[in-house]
């Protein structure tokens, strides 16, 4: 598997900045919610904004059926942030991790953010400072990334006091073989990613 990239690391840099501005009363705050996540991530998208300005980052994708080409398309799951750099879009899954949610969790939504024409799927995973399985958490999610083989997918551990790059993503995602559902694809990136349609015209990767 090839290194990542240096936009990627520079990508990945952006958005370890922003994840740095929360604090455990944050978290404490984040945790009282029914969805913990809603929290997390307009704390985070506000901070990437900052950043990257509003054209390159974009709101919560929300999942929505609807047919192209005859083909049904299903968007599944929301994206919960999305932004762009230097031409590619990473879509990012928050799990603010609580006892009942399994180490894996957001892996199924980082595998399915393809179908939107994300490049690349970030997972980030925050841990109080009283989880007390957060190592065993984050090593068996290391090894199943690992072991998926898919070189799109990066993983973010961190609580307010470390914060680690598990794993970068290496490669974009790529278009298959069914070059009938990648046109759906990109149809619908195109038109989820509009302030910058231009860069999805379907060229080649």
């Amino acid at each position: 598997m090839s290194r990542p990239k240096t936009e990627v690391k520079e990508a990945c840099s952006l958005l370890m900045e922003s994840l740095r501005t929360i604090n455990e009363a944050h978290l404490a705050n984040f945790s009282r919610k029914t969805v913990p996540e809603i929290e997390l991530v307009k704390h985070v998208r506000k901070d990437l904004t900052d950043k990257l300005g509003s054209k390159n980052v974009f709101l919560t994708v929300k999942g929505l059926h609807k047919k192209q080409d005859r083909i049904v398309f299903l968007m599944q799951p929301d994206v919960d942030l999305s932004f762009r750099y230097k031409g590619r879009i990473h879509g990012v899954e928050f799990k603010l991790m609580r006892r009942q949610l399994r180490f894996y969790s957001g892996l199924e939504e980082a595998l399915s953010y393809s179908t939107y024409g994300v490049d690349y799927s970030w997972i980030v995973h925050f841990f109080r400072r009283d989880f007390r399985n957060a190592k065993d958490y984050k090593r068996w999610m290391e090894f199943v990334i690992k072991k998926s083989e898919c070189p799109s997918i990066g993983y973010i551990a961190l609580d307010t006091k470390s914060r680690k790059v598990i794993i970068f993503p290496k490669e974009p995602f790529g278009s298959g073989d069914n070059k009938r559902l990648w046109k759906i694809v990109l149809k619908v990136k195109n038109r989820i990613f509009t302030t910058h349609s231009e860069v999805y015209s379907g060229r080649e990767r």
